[in-house]
This record gives C-alpha cells, structure tokens and sequence, in this order.
C-alpha cells in the first residue's frame, strides 16, 4: 500500500529518483514506463521542463563516463516503512500486572524497490553503480555512524503555498540519521524496443534498451518523520533590546520556586532530599570562588509564537541560526515560556520557562546551527580563504548538560533571546519550529 507519494526522493542532497525525468528521457526513445506523475512535481522541486540527461546534468551525468548519457533515470515502484515506530516494553510486577515501561521509538527500517531505465546492458552497470554509491551517503563509504537526511513528498501538491512559503514547503518530509541498511540488489530485468539507443551515433532503434527492477533498504536512527521548519516571523538581534546589568541564569532558579503540593500537611516538616551527584560547572563560565555562574551584563529581546505557528497534535522541536560579523556572540542565552493565555511577553511568568539552551561562544564571522531535529550543534567559520566546519558548545538550564526540548502542544509561546553586551552588535538569531510525526 502507498502512503507517500513515490515520485520524487532525495538522499544525502542527491536526487535518487524522479519519475518524471525516467518518463521524459525514456519517452524520447519510444519507451513508455509508466503513469504520469504529480503535475506539480517541477514547481515544487524546483526544477526546469527535462529534455536530456546531458543538457540538463541529470545526477548521475558524469563527463568522464561516455555510458552514463545513456542512463535514462530512476524511479520508485513502492516503498514500505513508514508506519508509527513506538512501542513498550512491560515489565512485570511481583504480584499481578505489569509496569507497562516507557513509551519510546525504535529506529526505522525503510524497504524501496525502483526501477532502473539505461540504453544498454552498459549503462545498466554505471546506474546501478551510481546508485549503490550513492546510497553509501556522505560518508563516502567511510563507516561513519552518522547518517544523512532522507527527503520525500507527503503527497502531490495541488494548491498554490501560502504567503511567504515555496511550493512543496507544506507536503515536504524529512527524516534524518539515515543510511544504507541493505545494498541495492537486482531481482527483475526485461529488454524493451527502443530508438536511438546511441545518442552520439544517432543509429535508429535497437532491441537492447533494459528496465531492472531492485531492491535496497535504509535505517533512520532518528525515526520521527519532520515537516519543514516554521520560521518566527522575526530575526531576533540582541543588539536592539533591553540591558540588564549584572546578569547570572542562576538569578531565576532562586527566584522561581516550585509550587506546594496540595497533599502536604503543611505542619509536618518535609524530608530533605537526598544529595545527588556533583554537578559538574563549566570552568570558563563559572565562578569558584563565589560558587555562581559568572555575572555579565546582557541585552534581552522578546518575541512570541502564536499559537498559529505551532500545532495541537504534533511535536515540535527547534532549529536556531545564529550568523555573527566581525566580532564574537558570547553567552547566548534562548528560554522557552509556555504562553497559553497568549499575553503580552512582557507579562508571562518566567518562572514558567520549560527550557533553555545556552551557547556560550559562537566565533567572528561565522554561523551556528543548534538543530533538535538531529541533536546536532554546529559552526561554519569562514576565513580570508575557505571555511572551517566542526562542533559547538551548548548547555542546558543552569549550564548542565542539554535536554533538547520537545514542544508537546499547540498553545502560544514567548521566546527570551540574551547575549552579553560586549558582543557582535550586528549578530543575528533566527528560531523556527519543526514539527514531527511518528509516522506518515
């Protein structure tokens, strides 16, 4: 049974297969493959009308490689896999039942077959190696334990996209952590009439034109099946908003205490608590010799998520961009205020804060990417020549270690935006919203 539509499937930033390129380049043989498909399908990947792998630099076109002109595409017969991964492992009581344990996702396992359409015997072998290549991902066959994104349509787009959006921005699906879990196989092959199987000799029709039906499967260590990203209207520049002096994140732990359970007895003194572990403090960020985090001065900047922006039914999770200029951003602060009464930002309680994440240093002339779809934290740095790519620091509440924060409803929401003073004024922070299902 199909549940996405098959058309179209990108991995690692390579197209992998587009049934409207296979149809256009085989219909110019006198091949006729299949059903037409989503007439949308240009607008929304973006792409021009086909005329020939050559002209138009099909993926697999490779100059060096004269056969590769004469692979005509690749398109999906079915896919299987996107079902709701969640389950629970019960464990059972001493007495009667079970505790029914953790609701939680297990990796998903996605089967594809696709039909491969070459010229000849040939420029069967080059697409098949092409694409058993390019399913190894970025990693250039390196066993690297990361995997790449897997993009695909949800369905045909059939509307024109809303203000401000690009078609195919509402149908997109992506899923991340994704590689090759078993290698493409052949299991089919039939020889068709076709004309011009030579393009470069032009010499009328042959009897050697080949459709091989394979199969290959990938696994998604991250198994939530994500929309595009919903921007804030708003790029957030701390530079523009009010200074606090004097400033300390810990400032609101001892402001905000937890509110008393209605079922203590409020003449029983409480047990304390047992002391946990040591909390382990960033050296660069906190003080020794007071026992606080270190105090600077910062500017604040308010912005809100309607409840417009977000959904009642899906998770969301968060993607901040952070570009800097000539100087650095340092102490970057970002809290998450649940807003349901949807009031000004100014008059939500802050003790509210469901998260925040700190990036304490993000270099000159750079951009960061904090990304929750793939727990992932990362720099560009740009030099007088070439770029430099690699990972950045982030701290959760009170400089521990991350949570990366989930958004389970659809209510309104106000983001604090905090960065010390001595920063880049011209750095900018942009936050948007991606929403996530278990299944498609």
């Amino acid at each position: 049974m199909t549940v996405v539509l098959e058309d179209w499937f990108s991995f690692a930033g390579t197209e992998i297969a587009n049934k409207l390129r296979a149809i256009t380049y085989a219909a110019a043989h006198g091949i006729q493959l299949t059903c037409p498909p989503c007439p949308t399908l240009l607008e929304t990947i973006g792409s021009e009308e086909y005329t020939n792998p050559v002209d138009d630099d099909a993926p697999w076109h490779d100059p060096g490689m004269a056969e590769s002109q004469r692979v005509l595409g690749f398109y999906v017969l079915g896919t299987a896999g996107w079902d709701d991964t969640g389950g629970r492992q019960p464990i059972p009581r001493a007495r009667d039942g079970s505790l029914i344990g953790h609701l939680r996702n297990n990796h998903r396992e996605i089967a594809f077959t696709i039909a491969v359409v070459a010229l000849d015997e040939c420029a069967l072998s080059f697409g098949k190696a092409w694409l058993s290549a390019t399913l190894r991902g970025s990693a250039c066959g390196t066993g690297a334990c990361h995997g790449d994104t897997l993009c695909f349509l949800a369905c045909c787009p059939c509307r024109p996209p809303a203000a401000g959006a690009q078609w195919g921005d509402a149908e997109a699906r992506y899923v991340y952590d994704v590689g090759m879990l078993d290698p493409l196989r052949e299991i089919d092959r039939m020889y068709v009439r076709a004309s011009g199987c030579y393009p470069e000799h032009d010499d009328g029709p042959c009897e050697k034109a080949v459709i091989a039906t394979c199969t290959f499967a990938m696994v998604a260590g991250r198994p939530h099946v994500y929309r595009h990203p919903v921007e804030h209207p708003t790029v957030f520049q701390p530079s523009k908003g009010t200074v606090t002096k004097n400033f300390s994140p810990l400032d609101w732990e001892r402001n905000c205490k937890p509110p008393a359970l209605c079922g203590t007895d409020p003449d029983c003194k409480p047990v304390p608590p047992l002391p946990g572990p040591p909390r382990p403090h960033h050296p660069c960020y906190w003080d020794e010799r007071s026992g606080d985090w270190k105090r600077y001065d910062v500017w604040l900047v308010q912005g809100k998520f309607s409840a417009f922006s977000t959904s009642e039914t899906l998770e969301s999770t968060v993607v901040i961009t952070a570009t800097t200029t000539t100087k650095p951003l340092k102490k970057l602060l970002i809290r998450f205020i649940p807003n349901p009464a949807d009031l000004p930002c100014d008059q939500v309680d802050s003790c509210a804060a469901c998260n925040q994440i700190l990036i304490p240093y993000i270099p000159p002339r750079s951009t960061a990417v904090i990304d929750g779809r793939t727990e992932s934290a990362t720099v560009r740095c740009e030099f007088t020549v070439g770029f430099n790519t690699g990972p950045i620091d982030v701290l959760g509440t009170s400089g521990d270690a991350l949570i990366w924060p989930v958004f389970t409803c659809g209510n309104s929401m106000c983001v604090d935006v905090i960065a010390q003073t001595d920063s880049d004024p011209n750095a900018t922070v942009t936050i948007a919203l991606a929403q996530r299902q278990n299944g498609v």
